[in-house]
C-alpha cells in the first residue's frame, strides 16, 4: 500500500474516531432511548420547582423552598481572629431543598412523600398510546384530577382520565398533546 492512501485512510479513521468523540459520546444509547419513549412525562426530578393536584376533593398546591446560600468563606486572616470559633467551621452540613405546602393552608410538607410522588410522576411509563384520542371518550375532558409540575422549562399539565374497563390501567394525557396514553393505575 502507498504511504500516501495510508496516510488518507488513517485520517479518515481519526476524523470518524474525533466524530464519535465529540458528538455520539453525549447521544443516549438505544437502551435509554426506548425507555425514555416510554415515559409519559420528560422531565428531570430538580427541575420541578412546584406541583398542584386539583381533584373534586380540592386543590393541593406544593412548592419546593431552596435553602438559603451558605455565606462567604472567611479567609485565613479573619479565621485566626476569629480562634476558638473556627474550630467547627470545617463540620457544614449539607442542606437540600425543602418542599412546602401551600394551598389549602401552609406549612411543610413531607420530604419522601414529596420525592415518592415525584418519582411517580416522572417515571409514569406507557404502555399504550392512542393517537387522536377524543378527549371526551377517555375522561380527559372531566379529568379525575389534574397534576401541574411547574418546571424551569415551563409548566407540564397531565390530565388523568377515566380507568381502562378491563380494570389496572388508566389513561392520562398532556395538555396541548392530541395523543392519549394508557398507564397502570399504581400511581
Amino acid at each position: 500500500m502507498k504511504p500516501r492512501t495510508l496516510l488518507i485512510l488513517l485520517a479518515v479513521v481519526l476524523g470518524l474516531g474525533a466524530f464519535i468523540w465529540f458528538y455520539e459520546r453525549d447521544l443516549p444509547s438505544s437502551e435509554e432511548r426506548e425507555e425514555q419513549s416510554r415515559k409519559v412525562l420528560a422531565v428531570e426530578k430538580d427541575d420541578v420547582r412546584a406541583v398542584t393536584l386539583e381533584t373534586a376533593a380540592g386543590t393541593v398546591h406544593l412548592e419546593r423552598v431552596d435553602p438559603p446560600t451558605p455565606p462567604a468563606e472567611k479567609t485565613e486572616k479573619e479565621e485566626e481572629e476569629d480562634g476558638d470559633e473556627a474550630a467547627g467551621a470545617g463540620t457544614e452540613a449539607l442542606v437540600e431543598s425543602e418542599w412546602r405546602i401551600t394551598k389549602p393552608y401552609t406549612a411543610r410538607a413531607e420530604l419522601m412523600a414529596v420525592d415518592r410522588l415525584l418519582d411517580e410522576l416522572i417515571n409514569l411509563e406507557k404502555s399504550r398510546t392512542l393517537e387522536d384520542a377524543v378527549p371526551a371518550d377517555v375522561g380527559l375532558d372531566k379529568p379525575q384530577a389534574t397534576v401541574r409540575l411547574a418546571t424551569t422549562e415551563g409548566e407540564k399539565v397531565l390530565k388523568i382520565g377515566a380507568a381502562v374497563p378491563t380494570g389496572g390501567a388508566l389513561i392520562v394525557g398532556l395538555e396541548g398533546s392530541a395523543s392519549a396514553y394508557v398507564v397502570g393505575d399504581s400511581f
